[in-house]
């Protein structure tokens, strides 16, 4: 009995030792409501890198304060149901992300906690991409909605993005700042044009069309997807 204790014993220790290991123990994390946002901030981040995380952490604010103003009020339960992690550096990522499952978290080797959540994946890199993608956390915002809300297979956003593909939509299209034409990463996949054209439309985007009045222009049906997505009523 008493070798069956200490085996037992020794691999709970072994796990525990496993998991710390790993980062998943979320004692490590601060957690501040910003916003009405769940903010978890793993707490090294205030010894390492104290001045960052307080920047970080204002910018964070500002820009929730933003998707808070022009978000329709009705979708504002939901979407600060999305908790948003705070990191110093994960490895494998280099900006903000939506993390949709549980199981690729862990069979990477992530925190699985971290599923249906938005992660800040490197601190000074969400810092410096605000710059020119002013609208990024909304952008993971809508990820979240896109996901949990009106799914995956969600029909008008579907034929929106297979009509632009399809009509040479947003190919050698204007960046921000005067940089170079190139294919605007709403082409990537229909995700990314709903949470692209979801910038355009509540803020500001970093690829042309850059904003609400030149997306109805540039893209109606995507215009008209994006309405019936956020369900935005114009009565």
């Amino acid at each position: 009995m008493k070798i069956f204790w200490l085996a037992f014993s020794s691999i709970n220790l072994l796990l525990l030792i496993f998991l710390f290991s790993c980062g998943f123990s979320n004692s490590e994390y601060e957690t501040k409501n910003i916003q009405g946002w769940k903010v978890k901030i793993n707490r090294k981040l205030w010894k390492e890198e104290k001045q960052i995380t307080k920047d970080a952490i204002a910018l964070l604010d500002v820009k929730l304060k933003n998707v808070d103003r022009v978000v329709p009020r009705k979708h504002h339960d939901f979407l600060k149901s999305v908790t948003i992690w705070v990191e110093k550096d994960i490895q494998g990522f280099s900006g903000m992300v939506y993390h949709p499952s549980a199981k690729w978290l862990k069979n990477h080797g992530y925190n699985p906690d971290k599923a249906k959540a938005v992660e800040i994946t490197n601190i000074r890199n969400f810092i410096s991409r605000t710059k020119t993608q002013p609208w990024h956390v909304l952008h993971e915002l809508a990820h979240a909605y896109h996901d949990n809300v009106i799914g995956k297979d969600f029909q008008p956003i579907i034929n929106a993005y297979n009509h632009a593909v399809n009509a040479g939509l947003y190919r050698k299209v204007p960046k921000n700042h005067g940089k170079k034409a190139k294919d605007a990463y709403a082409l990537k996949n229909k995700s990314e044009y709903f949470a692209e054209l979801s910038e355009a439309y509540f803020g500001e985007n970093d690829f042309y069309p850059f904003n609400r009045k030149q997306l109805k222009e540039y893209d109606i049906q995507g215009y008209s997807a994006i309405e019936k997505a956020w369900k935005i009523d114009n009565n």
